[in-house]
């Protein structure tokens, strides 16, 4: 018998307003055993507060193929914050955004603290300590809104920026016409990042080519972007096996040359391990990305559409790679001439072949410019 168990507690502190009034403050912990235990081949998960419970949770649910546990080694370098982790300080940070707002619509901050362990019976046996801090605003009135969001490891009086940043959009979102004209598009990092985490993302995963529901193939050119999976943002010490993230080009000039990979997916494909297995102790381990930096010929467009934010983007086909959304927020530039909302349509390789504008941004799990894509517009 082999057996793993993923040990996670967490702590954390979630302050919410509507329309200028604080209507949710949450302080909580939450903290439980993931329990994977090998018999005879087969494997089962299970999970529960207690370890006793989860094993036993384990053994009765073995169901899947065998594929090993992460082997003995050292983990690699943590990432960890002291931060000022007390619920007054929140609830003035969201006092102090609401204040800094025309019409605060919604507005949110929350910090956590997480601990985290695995070991197995191949002696590995790994500890870790992290903290996060996010914050968002929306506000909307008068035929106008702006929106933006933070997410971080280390604050440096990001609630304040947040605040001001959509304000910013809602005062110059003002007053928008109807788009008369196509024009080229350029999506902002925030747009990029959205699109691409429900269109790239899933393409990049183990699991999708072993199903061969990949678009995605070894050693075909797709575009002409280069992708690396590399410890930004979202660094950590191990992933959710223990195996130790690599570093990797998945998308070289527009070659593909690997995936993001657990242990189970690597091993019936033929594949190295990546260290990209995330998991919560009630969760399988699945393949994701730490952070992906998008990188490309660099171009300086003329008169274009500048898209700061897309509305639909969990509607679209990953497997097909196509996709239409909402433009829902889009200034003409040079001069910021703000635009209705208007509807755009490509695919994954459109995207994949886009050219580079701007200077790259931290959005989500993707550290990633402007894209300038041929994508179609329909009013």
């Amino acid at each position: 018998m082999q057996k793993e168990i993923y040990y996670q507690e967490t702590e954390s502190i979630t302050v919410a307003a509507r329309k200028g009034e604080i209507v949710q403050i949450d302080s909580s912990k939450s903290e439980g055993h993931g329990s994977r235990i090998e018999e005879k081949g087969k494997l089962g998960h299970g999970f529960a507060k207690k370890r006793k419970r989860a094993d036993k949770m384990a053994r009765a649910a073995m169901a899947r193929p065998f594929h090993g546990f992460a082997q003995k080694t050292k983990p690699g370098q943590q990432v960890f914050y002291e931060m000022l982790f007390d619920q007054e300080e929140m609830v003035d940070r969201v006092k102090e955004m609401i204040g800094m707002m025309h019409v605060p619509t919604q507005i949110g901050a929350s910090m956590s603290i997480t601990n985290r362990t695995i070991r197995n019976t191949n002696g590995l046996e790994l500890s870790e300590k992290q903290s996060w801090v996010s914050y968002y605003a929306f506000n909307s009135h008068a035929g106008t809104e702006g929106y933006e969001y933070w997410e971080g490891r280390k604050d440096e009086k990001e609630w304040v920026r947040v605040a001001r940043r959509a304000e910013e959009l809602a005062m110059m979102w003002r007053n928008a016409a109807q788009l008369e004209k196509d024009l080229p598009i350029v999506l902002s990092p925030r747009a990029t990042s959205d699109l691409l985490s429900n269109l790239l993302v899933p393409n990049l995963s183990g699991i999708s080519v072993l199903h061969d529901q990949s678009q995605l193939k070894l050693g075909k050119t797709i575009g002409s972007l280069t992708v690396t999976d590399a410890q930004l943002l979202h660094a950590n010490a191990f992933d959710g096996e223990g195996v130790v993230h690599t570093q990797r080009k998945l998308i070289d000039k527009g070659e593909v040359t690997g995936f993001l990979h657990t242990i189970e997916s690597a091993k019936q494909l033929g594949h190295e391990l990546t260290g990209n297995a995330v998991r919560g102790w009630k969760n399988w381990p699945r393949p994701s990305p730490s952070d992906l930096i998008i990188e490309g010929k660099k171009t300086k467009p003329g008169k274009h559409l500048f898209v700061t934010d897309l509305s639909g983007t969990h509607t679209v086909n990953p497997i097909s790679g196509d996709f239409s959304v909402e433009a829902h927020q889009a200034f003409i530039l040079p001069n910021w001439e703000p635009v209705k909302p208007f509807m755009i349509s490509g695919s994954l390789a459109n995207l994949l072949d886009a050219k580079i504008v701007g200077e790259p941004e931290q959005r989500g799990r993707f550290f990633t410019p402007g894209l300038l894509a041929e994508l179609s517009i329909s009013k």
